[in-house]
């Protein structure tokens, strides 16, 4: 089939790929498409260190399987490498703390160069997860025969926004507020001199900065600040069109904690009333040696019998 029209293709297990395939896939690689490659009972890891990934994926070989194929036995964890990567938001990752609590009973090792990044391992020197060029490979299966992963929680989180990382490092739709402007474009789409910037909403400009790769030139622009469109330009020529959004996190409504609370308010003494909690004793006692009420009264009447006394000599 034509992949023309697709930006990412996930490999799950697959045995093997006739040349034909394998050498389209490869052009298709080079002018900008991405990967998710998961492993599993079906893969030829020689076929895949002497042809697959030489051709989709450079940088990465894998070794030996480790452990079994059945619940028993020595298991695996999941521990982030990377805990402030994009495929591990919303979960509370911590280096050298399982991200889920799922087992892995059968792993690949996986060997990767200076190039390849480490996002996950399932301990010292076993990468779980790693990325680079657009691609990302889990050194297990996501069919439930090697794991439980598919039976938590975190499955469909960590896969749907291990993908999403993948399109987001080369450019992918979804931007926030705060974060650059990433894109990949050809070569022959730039044409020879001319300047390269993102035009904003209100005619705000970002500089934007190119690196040359194999496959074109990766476009980085600098942090937005403001949502909107975006027009990446080389000269008066459009190359591409991205929305920037707030973040959603921004928007969330989940109760600040007592400490988060005073936070917002440093060098001040900061209380906080439960929901049963009465408020008029809290404001009582905040008041208290703050109010001129009594001075004020003793004042008025004092005003009072001056007048009263003026009036009388007045009279006299």
């Amino acid at each position: 089939m034509d992949l023309a029209d697709y930006r990412l293709l996930v490999l799950d297990n697959v045995t093997h790929l006739p040349r034909e395939s394998l050498i389209r896939l490869r052009q298709w690689r080079e002018a900008g498409g991405m990967l998710f490659i998961a492993l599993g009972d079906r893969v030829d890891l020689r076929y895949y260190n002497e042809d697959l990934l030489p051709a989709l994926f450079r940088g990465v070989k894998l070794g030996n399987l480790l452990g079994t194929t059945e619940a028993t036995g020595l298991s695996y964890s999941l521990t982030p490498r990377v805990p402030g990567h994009a495929a591990f938001a919303g979960f509370e990752a911590e280096v050298g703390k399982p991200i889920t609590g799922s087992q892995f009973w059968r792993i690949v090792e996986v060997q990767v160069n200076r190039e390849v990044r480490t996002l996950a391992e399932f301990g010292p020197g076993l990468p779980a997860m790693v990325e680079g060029d657009g691609a990302v490979l889990l050194a297990s299966s996501v069919d439930g025969r090697w794991n439980n992963l598919p039976t938590h929680a975190a499955f469909l989180p960590l896969v749907h926004q291990g993908l999403e990382a993948v399109l987001r490092e080369r450019g992918g739709e979804n931007v926030t507020v705060g974060e650059p402007i990433r894109a990949l474009v050809e070569q022959a789409q730039i044409p020879a001199g001319s300047d390269l910037y993102a035009v904003g909403p209100g005619g705000v400009e970002l500089a934007i900065r190119s690196t040359v790769s194999r496959r074109g030139y990766l476009l980085e622009s600098e942090p937005t600040a403001i949502p909107g469109f975006y027009d990446v330009r080389a000269g008066e020529r459009t190359l591409i069109r991205r929305a920037v959004n707030v973040d959603p996190a921004e928007s969330d409504l989940m109760p600040l904690t007592e400490s988060q609370i005073a936070e917002l308010f440093p060098g001040e003494f900061v209380r906080t009333l439960a929901p049963d909690e009465s408020l008029r004793n809290p404001v009582r006692e905040a008041r208290y040696g703050r109010e001129f009420w009594k001075e004020l009264v003793a004042l008025v009447l004092g005003l009072l019998v001056l007048e009263a006394w003026l009036g009388r000599r007045g009279v006299a």
